[in-house]
Parts: structure tokens; sequence; C-alpha cells
């Protein structure tokens, strides 16, 4: 049984060797010298690899890798004062709400009240200008003026 695992792992090292160019894999001596000879007879994709390999200069990809790296502590900074913030705001929120609520339904009433206090002002006013027209008309007109006074009689 330990034969076929062992078995396995040379296969799929076997595999990986042949797939991917030979500075990127661990092999032993013996798979050296095959890969040397595979080398004299390369086939398109070792060229490929070996060719990719060979565009990667090894100091370009060790910036790259910094600079990400650099990149990745910014953003979890970033990430974690946006997460303070959010935290703060949430509860500056949680504050507020009922007080917020308390004003809204505070105004609502007292926008109810205000329209009840000028309903009960024009039922007011109609019933005094149908009592006394005459008094009620001069009266307008003084305090408002001619132009209120025609608007209001359709003039």
């Amino acid at each position: 049984m330990a034969n076929a695992v062992d078995q396995e792992d040379k296969e799929v090292e076997e595999q990986l060797s042949s797939s991917l160019p030979s500075a990127l894999t661990l092999t032993s001596p013996t798979q050296q010298s095959q890969e040397n000879q595979n080398l004299s007879n390369p086939t398109s994709s070792q060229i490929f690899c070996h060719n990719v390999v060979n565009l990667l200069n090894k100091d370009d990809v060790d910036a790259a890798i910094k600079i990400q790296r650099d990149m990745i502590s910014r953003v979890e900074r970033a990430n974690a004062v946006i997460g303070n913030f959010n935290h703060v705001g949430k509860k500056q929120y949680e504050d507020f709400l009922p007080k917020f609520k308390e004003h809204t339904r505070l105004i609502m009433d007292m926008k109810k009240d205000l329209d009840n206090v000028y309903k009960r002002i024009r039922v007011l006013k109609r019933k005094i200008a149908n009592q006394h027209k005459e008094a009620y008309e001069a009266a307008e007109y003084k305090i408002y003026g001619e132009a209120s006074f025609n608007e209001d009689n359709g003039e």
C-alpha cells in the first residue's frame, strides 16, 4: 500500500516537473537528468514556460510583491478606520433615532394643532362675514387694501 502511494507521488511529481520549468520545481538529481534530456527535445509548452520564466525579472517580481504587500497593509488599515467610523456612526444613529422620532411626532402634532387653529379662524371669519357683511368688508378693505378686496369679490 505504501508502495502504491509512493508511486502516485512520483507520477504527480513527474507531471508537475514536465509542465513547469525546472527553476520553479524541486527535483531530484535523477529527475534533473531526465529533464536535461527533455530540454534537448523540448515540447511547445516547455518552450513557452521557459520563455515566460525568462521574461520575468526576479527583482521586478520582488518589487511587485513588496508593492502588493504595502497596498494590502494600507487597505487593511483603511478597512479598520472605516470599520471604526461605521461603529461610531451606528452608535450615534442609535442614540439620535429616538430623539428624532420624538421631535418628528411633536412637529406633526403641532401641524395638526395649527391646521385646526386656521380652520377655526376661517369658520369664525365666515360667520362674522355673514352676520356683519358691510362692517366685515370695510374692515377687510382697510386692512388689506383695494387689491385684496377686489380679489375676494371676484373682480
